[in-house]
């Protein structure tokens, strides 16, 4: 007998199976309606009738065993029919005597329409979250530059041969976060580059020393530039930048010497011609003065008639670091939105005219007007010189006002 009418005949015996226990399951109930609770007119019989196609089981009807149950996942409601193999699904079905509740749950598509979202609770974590740290993540580096950084750190700490090549090396690694703040971690290396940046050695006056000098003050300016991680690492550090250990070489032996800061850098001045090298010096200088404890250093050991000397000088081409020394002072003291503390300078009032003429007192803190304006005059087209006259002005009429109250 081929297999379709032996597929039908179990068709047919499933139907009729299927008709007797749902004969036999019915009583005289068969035909008691229940009606709904939102709506009286609205009833139905109690024992579901099932058919050979899903329909909703409705409030309050008992279901027969033996029934195909399935729930809807995105109305929630309960469907039923009779057990019997559809098209699409397997021959052989299984009736089960188990409860509906005991049934498995079937997803039905609806493709006419999307499934609602569902909102998710939050998890709750037992542990605390870490500390805030206002560098953020910071990214590990890959390992040939961690390889490179690490031994041209060591050939700074060691002052070795290669100490321009690792002077290279850091000068591209500084910019990174991560290599910024362990530069400014490492207190040794730090200190180096406090030397070669604003220490300057009387004997050795070469050209090759000089650029060395800028290179380290580029990889400290860059380290701490944006990177709040290594601001944090360098206040511990201010001794050692305000009195650094630098090493004096001659040609019998290496000498260590203890000297202030604005000393040190104010007799490096003295030998340096080149603008250029002045201007990165300014700017690293205005990257380590956001740091409090420096900062408080650098005024008490009058930093600032260091600055109005180089702001006065007359040498060629050095318009270009007068601008970046007028940033420094912004920054730092004047201008509020780029984080600087209004609060620590100018202290006095502005000094008479005749007073910043003489030479003992034009570099004193009241004479900053006199030699803008002196300036401006002489270059009226420039108009940061007007910026930063106006900015140190509105700053001393506040400090008078003050006193005045």
């Amino acid at each position: 007998m081929p297999p379709s009418i032996l597929q039908l005949i179990r068709v047919i015996q499933y139907i009729s199976l299927t008709s007797l226990i749902y004969s036999l399951s019915s009583s005289a109930e068969d035909t008691t309606l229940v009606c709904s609770s939102t709506d009286a007119t609205d009833c139905y019989p109690r024992i579901f009738q099932a058919t050979k196609d899903f329909q909703d089981i409705r409030e309050g009807q008992d279901i027969p065993p033996g029934l195909h149950v399935r729930l809807n996942i995105y109305d929630g409601k309960r469907e039923a029919r009779l057990n019997i193999p559809m098209e699409g699904e397997n021959g052989e079905v299984q009736i089960s005597d188990e409860s509906p509740a005991q049934n498995s749950i079937i997803t039905i598509p609806t493709p006419e329409k999307e499934a609602p979202i569902q909102e998710t609770m939050p998890i709750k974590h037992e542990q605390k979250p870490p500390a805030y740290r206002p560098e953020g993540k910071v990214p590990i580096p890959n390992p040939t530059d961690a390889e490179t950084f690490q031994s041209s750190l060591q050939s700074i700490k060691n002052n070795d041969q290669s100490l321009d090549q690792a002077l290279d090396n850091l000068s591209d690694l500084s910019h990174d976060i991560y290599f910024g703040m362990e530069i400014i971690k490492d207190a040794s290396a730090l200190q180096n580059l406090v030397c070669m940046a604003f220490w300057h050695e009387a004997k050795n006056n070469s050209t090759s020393y000089k650029i060395m000098g800028r290179k380290a003050a580029i990889i400290i300016g860059s380290a701490l530039h944006n990177n709040p991680g290594a601001m944090k690492e360098l206040e511990p550090k201010k001794n050692i930048v305000m009195y650094p250990s630098c090493v004096a070489q001659s040609e019998t032996t290496n000498d260590i010497k203890n000297e202030q800061f604005v000393v040190a850098f104010g007799r490096s001045l003295k030998q340096e011609q080149d603008p250029i090298i002045l201007k990165t010096k300014i700017v690293t200088l205005s990257r380590l003065l956001k740091e409090p404890s420096i900062r408080g250093i650098f005024l008490k050991e009058e930093g600032m008639k260091l600055l109005l000397s180089i702001f006065t000088s007359d040498n060629d081409g050095f318009n270009i670091v007068r601008r970046k020394i007028s940033e420094l002072v912004m920054d730092n003291f004047l201008d509020e939105e780029s984080g600087a503390d209004i609060t620590v300078w100018p202290k006095s009032r502005r000094s008479p005219k005749n007073r910043c003429m003489n030479k003992e007192n034009n570099l004193e803190d009241g004479c900053w007007e006199h030699h803008i304006e002196k300036l401006s005059a002489i270059s009226p087209k420039e108009k940061w010189l007007k910026e930063f006259l106006s900015a140190l002005k509105d700053q001393r009429s506040k400090k008078k006002t003050k006193t005045e109250l």
